[in-house]
């Protein structure tokens, strides 16, 4: 891997010892280049135009000094350039990180789908220091929470939960998924696991003066949470990387933070988003392979972030919106999250939800976790129901064969703290006692 920085202080720009003053023309070329930018991620068939504005990247960057030019001629793939900024409030400092770097390109194509360079541009806020050492015992440690308020357009999230699981099957990950979709939980559930590695919340997003994840509230309803209601509530034990999987987290504008940025200000090391409006199907196949890289051994955040997008490049169909994902670096941000292989508490990606549950005189076939999908509104109902005080349980009907036993074993994955019980047929007191007390 070869990290290079591009730092922006004060009007002038520093790259391998040369500096070069930013003009008034400079900055209104940035400005043009990002609603440019904006303009083509809304547009399908927008590759020639995205390739267009590349180039210019590309040829302005490059420059006199012929910065780029040197690079490729000494490229050590990844090449991971951060553009950095000294100041965090400057106007000017806020155009050069919203510059979308990913696209620069030449005759031959990206420089990202060069295999002898990768480029991979990351945001580095403030200057840059060492990042903690990576967990010595456990293997990667995720915790994924998705929300779908009701009234918003549904968004394929099983697809996702199942993408980074599928990706990290052969190595192996420790994925916790937190069903309720309101951040009060999530805090709770949060402070609770406290040697995850990685936050992943998948939701839809929005930009503009005040950005917000669409998280729900204890209804189910829409909670527009904001970035002083994150920052406060995941105040302690801060992931050492927070995945914003929504869109437009990664935007911001001249005077107003993204989100992405605007929590690594607040403290966190690291923040990856969305930098426009982005498809499900782009999203999940990203985070699947930027899983898939980040469990291999020592592998570094920033080195994982630099070969994923390559990889997806080099696929028949790349994803159309490869460019959006945005990796945000505080001081100490990145470097190798977990280095070790034992598991936290399952050595196993189906665990509980086996082929069977076991019950007196019977085994119930229940789905697998990979063919469990399309019940989340329901298996939120049972958990919110399980948190009230004066809620004796749940009860589940419907036709045979509708996948009610599944939906109790997802339950049962959901409740570890609590001892689960499977009768069949005999459902009576003495029953219930036999069971648990075996």
């Amino acid at each position: 891997m070869q990290d290079v920085e591009f730092r922006l202080a004060n009007d002038r720009l520093t790259h391998a010892g040369a500096t070069r003053v930013l003009t008034e023309g400079d900055t209104k070329r940035f400005a043009d280049w990002i609603d440019r930018y904006h303009a083509l991620c809304g547009q399908t068939g927008s590759d020639e135009g995205l390739r267009l504005l590349g180039g210019e990247i590309y040829t302005w960057l490059d420059g006199d000094e012929r910065w780029l030019a040197a690079l490729r001629d000494n490229a050590d793939a990844p090449v991971i350039p951060e553009f950095a900024v000294s100041d965090t409030t400057a106007e000017a400092d806020r155009r050069f990180l919203e510059v979308p770097w990913e696209l620069a390109c030449t005759a031959d194509g990206y420089l990202a789908a060069d295999a002898a360079l990768m480029w991979a541009p990351l945001r580095r806020l403030g200057p840059r220091a060492a990042s903690p050492p990576p967990d010595p015992k456990h293997r990667l440690g995720v915790m994924f929470m998705a929300a779908a308020p009701a009234g918003q357009s549904e968004l394929d999230i099983e697809a996702e939960e199942l993408a980074i699981l599928r990706a990290t099957a052969a190595l192996g990950v420790d994925l916790v998924v937190e069903e309720t979709g309101t951040l009060l939980e999530l805090s709770r559930a949060w402070t609770e696991a406290r040697s995850l590695n990685v936050l992943h919340l998948s939701c839809h997003g929005a930009g503009g003066p005040e950005p917000f994840l669409a998280l729900e509230d204890e209804f189910g309803d829409l909670a527009e949470v904001k970035l002083p209601n994150l920052a406060s509530r995941l105040v302690q034990n801060r992931p050492r990387l927070l995945f914003l999987s929504a869109c437009h987290t990664g935007q911001g504008g001249d005077t107003v933070d993204s989100l992405a940025r605007g929590l690594v200000r607040a403290g966190f090391p690291a923040v990856l988003g969305w930098a426009d409006a982005v498809w499900d199907r782009d999203a999940s196949e990203f985070a699947a392979a930027f899983y898939g890289r980040l469990t291999e051994s020592g592998m570094t955040v920033q080195t994982a972030w630099g070969v994923t997008r390559f990889d997806l490049l080099q696929r028949p169909d790349p994803p159309a919106h490869w460019h959006l994902a945005r990796l945000f670096l505080g001081r100490n941000g990145g470097g190798a999250l977990a280095s070790g292989t034992a598991p936290r508490q399952r050595d196993d990606a189906d665990a509980g939800r086996k082929a069977v549950l076991e019950a007196p005189g019977r085994r119930i076939e229940v789905a697998g976790r990979f063919e469990f999908v399309g019940r989340r509104r329901q298996v939120q109902a049972i958990l919110r129901a399980f948190r009230q005080p004066g809620c004796a349980g749940a009860a589940i009907f419907g036709l045979g064969r509708q996948g009610k036993s599944s939906l109790a074993a997802r339950i049962i994955d959901r409740n570890q703290h609590l001892t689960p019980v499977v009768l069949f047929r005999s459902c009576d007191g003495l029953s219930l006692l036999g069971r648990s007390a075996g």
